[in-house]
C-alpha cells in the first residue's frame, strides 16, 4: 500500500468528523447569533421593565433550548472525542504497517539491488561466453578448412594406396591359388 492509498483512506476516515465539525461551527454560529440577539433584548430589558418581564419568559425557554443545544453540542463533542480516540488508534496501526511496508520496500529495494549485480555479472559472463564462442567458431573454421584443405586429401590418397595394395594383394591371392592348383596337378602326376 502506498502512501496516497494511506492518505485518501484517512481522509476518507476524517471526512465525518470534518462534516460533525462544520456542523458544530454552524450552531455555534448560531449560538453567537442568538446570543447577539439575547443581549440586543437585555439592553432593550433595562430600558423597559415591563416588555422585559415578558421576554424574560421567552428568553428562560430560549436558555432553556439553548442549554439543551449545548448538552447535545456536549454528547456530541464527547461522541466526536472517543471518534478521535478510535482514529488515533487507527492512525497508530495505519503507522505501524506503514513502518513495515516501508522496511519491506527497503529489503525489495535491497533484493533488487542485488539482482542487478547479479544480471550485471550474468551479462558480463554471457558476454564473455561471447567471445569464447568467436575465437571457438575461429578456430573450427580454421580446423574446417585445414580439414578439407589437407586432412581430406591426404586420406584420400592413404584411401587410394591402400585400395591399390589391396588390389596387389587380391591379384597376388589369385596367382597364389592357381599355383596351388597347379602344384596339386603335378603331384598327381608325377605321383602317378
Amino acid at each position: 500500500m502506498d502512501d496516497n492509498m494511506i492518505i485518501k483512506q484517512l481522509k476518507v476516515l476524517l471526512e465525518p468528523i470534518n462534516n460533525n465539525l462544520n456542523e458544530m461551527r454552524t450552531d455555534i454560529r448560531e449560538l453567537k447569533e442568538d446570543m447577539k440577539v439575547v443581549k440586543g433584548e437585555v439592553s432593550e430589558l433595562k430600558e423597559d421593565v415591563k416588555v422585559l418581564k415578558g421576554e424574560v419568559s421567552e428568553l428562560k425557554e430560549d436558555v432553556s433550548k439553548l442549554k439543551e443545544d449545548v448538552k447535545v453540542l456536549q454528547e456530541e463533542l464527547g461522541v466526536l472525542k472517543e471518534e478521535m480516540k478510535k482514529l488515533q488508534k487507527e492512525i497508530n496501526v495505519l503507522n505501524k504497517k506503514f513502518e513495515f511496508i516501508q522496511k519491506e520496500v527497503n529489503v525489495l529495494k535491497e533484493e533488487v539491488r542485488v539482482v542487478r549485480i547479479q544480471i550485471y555479472r550474468l551479462a558480463e559472463n554471457v558476454s564473455k561466453l561471447e567471445n569464447e564462442l568467436l575465437i571457438t567458431k575461429e578456430r573450427v573454421d580454421v580446423i574446417q578448412e585445414m580439414q578439407t584443405k589437407k586432412i581430406i586429401p591426404g586420406l584420400e590418397l592413404i584411401e587410394q594406396c591402400y585400395l591399390d595394395t589391396f588390389e596387389r594383394y587380391k591379384a597376388s591371392v589369385e596367382d597364389y591359388n592357381v599355383m596351388k592348383t597347379d602344384i596339386s596337378v603335378l603331384k598327381m602326376i608325377v605321383a602317378e
